[in-house]
């Protein structure tokens, strides 16, 4: 690549991170539980094809980037706006786990029920944000 392309890709890149930055301070609770929903399936999607390609390192990087997410999606949690609380904390317990699981045995199979778990999770928490309020998460 020129020199001119690589400015003009540290250019592209620079406008993809403020335009990025602007949407997360600006985003709505709700919208920055959405972003962390999608952000956490991004990564085990791709931990999935780094499997598939056995490129184990990076599947792990992805993996982990997972599980960060989800662990502060459960931390976010409000334990006292009831049950739907208690079963969010419940499934996100049960995806962080798997992810762990699927991390040292490196399956995509375990990788796929998490997914699954999460894009229910997030649909249901699209359509509570259409709505009004979703419950259970105290912030995002």
């Amino acid at each position: 690549m020129t020199g001119m392309g690589c400015v003009a890709g540290a250019v592209e890149k620079k406008a993809l991170d403020v335009y990025a930055q602007s949407r997360v301070s600006t985003a709505s609770p709700s919208e920055l539980v959405l972003m962390m929903y999608d952000a956490a399936i991004k990564n085990m999607k791709a931990a999935s094809e780094h499997i598939a390609r056995k490129d184990f390192a990076e599947a792990n990087v992805a993996i982990t980037k997972a599980e960060d997410i989800v662990e502060e999606l459960r931390s976010s949690l409000n334990v006292d706006a009831g049950e739907v609380a208690i079963a969010l904390d419940s499934l996100y317990d049960y995806v962080y786990r798997s992810l762990i699981i699927s991390n040292v045995k490196k399956d995509t199979g375990i990788l796929s029920g998490c997914i699954k778990v999460l894009e229910q999770i997030r649909g249901a928490w699209a359509e509570m944000a259409r709505a009004g309020s979703p419950p259970g998460q105290s912030k995002g």
